[in-house]
């Protein structure tokens, strides 16, 4: 059995404690409520108003003693989803103010709300960015001191020298300065910054999440992110190609030019900057000219502020290939399944390379192969069919008012071994229609004469006698790889919830 990695588990605890401090984010409608009761305060003090009791009622059509209640901060996140100034006309519209459970004529009259929602609706997304911002400022040291727990914790790379193990592992931080360091000695530490190519020359740059690590007592140098852990690289240069990685899939934009620079304090503050500054570049980036629900922008919203993504290594170029071929069901799976299906894979590689040069199993046909070559053998005797091949005979099964089915006459002989019975409406030859002697009653007797079922069967137990074991293949390589085998479709089967233990057989 693998063990885990005690120090991917313990960087997993750091993750797992981000994940829970930034579980629950402004939602749009808490921020325009916010926005309308910051309007309130700041132009109608003296009314005390409070948002969650206003309303907007509309009378419905024909049903005058009933009406339609929009709360106002509802009415600000309609105003960014229409992407219009609103334009309330009295009559159709009262501005009321719930009391108990019975509504009144409001303090705030119709033309003051059109004032409030067209201003703060239309500025909402801004009004998010800023709520954003003070929700990370109470969380800001618990994020930076977790950060440092996800820096020390990093697990050691296979493949890597003890040289580049002692340099960019087994981090550390040193007090009281924060600065990092690792057992061959201190680490300089340098943030990388992009600059897009329409900013200005003013422009200070975009942080990344990323750092470039150099050590002080070699030329060694390195890139860190949470995400993808280290990457060695040999020259400043090798960044440039690598930081693709590192950008924002929401913020579709030229890279522009990159730099770096040098970091004071401690480190992993970089990092938490890094992120909030790509959660609110990426908010700003929304276009509120493309028509989205209020669902969609707060589903929006959720992933901008997933921290998730953080921990996530995008797909290299080999990785898209290996995602594309593994099957949904596998590459979705839970992590355990995933590696117990893997172990499987392997040990299913391992009777393929012992076996290597020998037969698992005797060369026996497959059952379409043996029936072709069993109805072929029953057209080479008869005169009129010497020149015609199994596959270029066909049957056209189904009522008139059905979608037609089609089958050769290799499948109809297949299909009868499972109990098909129906007659053929249409038998065709080459595409045409078949001459008249080619009829369902030779075709009947064709497939009677071939007699598969019991020739097929006679056949398998001729090649797989015991007696003719050890001359062709062998029967021990043959039971591993078909117990292998069934492991992994039993796994298959359990990942897939189809069945837990198919024919009682254990993945394990």
């Amino acid at each position: 059995m693998t063990q885990a990695n005690p120090t991917a588990l313990l960087r997993q605890t750091h993750i797992d404690t981000i994940h829970a401090l930034f579980a629950d984010p402004p939602s749009l409608r808490a921020v325009a409520q916010a926005s309308a009761q910051a309007h309130l305060d700041e132009h109608f003090a003296a009314r005390t108003l409070a948002v969650e009791q206003l309303y907007l009622r509309t009378p419905l059509a024909s049903q005058t003693a009933t009406y339609d209640y929009t709360a106002l901060a509802d009415a600000l996140v309609a105003r960014l989803v229409n992407g219009e100034p609103v334009l309330y006309v009295p009559g159709h519209l009262e501005s009321v103010q719930r009391v108990g459970d019975d509504y009144e004529p409001s303090t705030l009259d119709l033309f003051e709300c059109e004032v409030l929602v067209n201003e703060r609706g239309a500025l909402l997304l801004a009004s998010y960015r800023e709520q954003l911002q003070a929700w990370w400022k109470t969380r800001w040291w618990p994020l930076v001191e977790a950060l440092m727990g996800v820096v020390s914790d990093t697990p050691r790379q296979p493949g890597m020298s003890q040289r580049h193990l002692d340099t960019f592992f087994s981090l550390s931080f040193t007090n009281p300065g924060g600065e990092l360091a690792a057992p061959a000695g201190p680490l300089r530490v340098s943030t990388v910054h992009l600059r897009r190519e329409d900013a200005g020359d003013d422009d200070s740059g975009e942080i990344l999440p990323l750092w470039l690590l150099q050590a002080t007592h070699s030329t060694d140098m390195a890139l860190y992110s949470p995400a993808m852990g280290v990457q060695l690289i040999d020259q400043l240069d090798d960044i440039g190609p690598l930081l693709a990685d590192h950008l924002s899939p929401l913020l579709d934009e030229p890279a522009g030019e990159w730099f770096v620079v040098e970091h004071a304090g401690l480190a992993p503050e970089s990092l938490a900057s890094g992120y909030l500054a790509r959660q609110l570049s990426e908010i700003a980036a929304i276009d509120p000219t493309v028509r989205r629900t209020a669902q969609q922008y707060q589903a929006l919203l959720n992933a901008i502020t997933d921290t998730r993504r953080w921990f996530v290594s995008p797909l290299t170029a080999f990785g898209q290939g290996v995602h594309e071929a593994i099957p949904a069901w596998l590459f979705n799976a839970a992590q355990t399944d995933r590696l117990q299906y893997g172990r499987l894979l392997v040990e299913q590689v391992r009777h393929l390379n012992q076996g290597a040069g020998k037969r698992f199993f005797p060369e026996v046909p497959s059952l379409a192969a043996f029936a072709e070559a069993a109805l072929q053998d029953c057209l080479d005797n008869e005169p009129r069919a010497v020149e015609l091949k199994v596959l270029d005979i066909h049957g056209v099964f189904g009522p008139p008012s059905a979608a037609p089915l089609e089958l050769t006459l290799t499948e109809w002989a297949l299909e009868t071994l499972g109990g098909f019975t129906p007659s053929p409406i249409t038998v065709t030859l080459k595409g045409a229609p078949a001459p008249a002697w080619l009829t369902e009653p030779l075709l009947r007797d064709w497939l009677a004469k071939a007699d598969i079922a019991k020739t097929y069967g006679a056949v398998l137990r001729q090649r797989l006698a015991k007696g003719n074991a050890a001359k062709d293949w062998d029967r021990d390589l043959a039971g591993d790889q078909v117990l292998s085998q069934l492991k992994m479709l039993a796994m298959a089967y359990k990942i897939q919830g189809a069945r837990a233990d198919p024919a009682g057989l254990s993945p394990h």
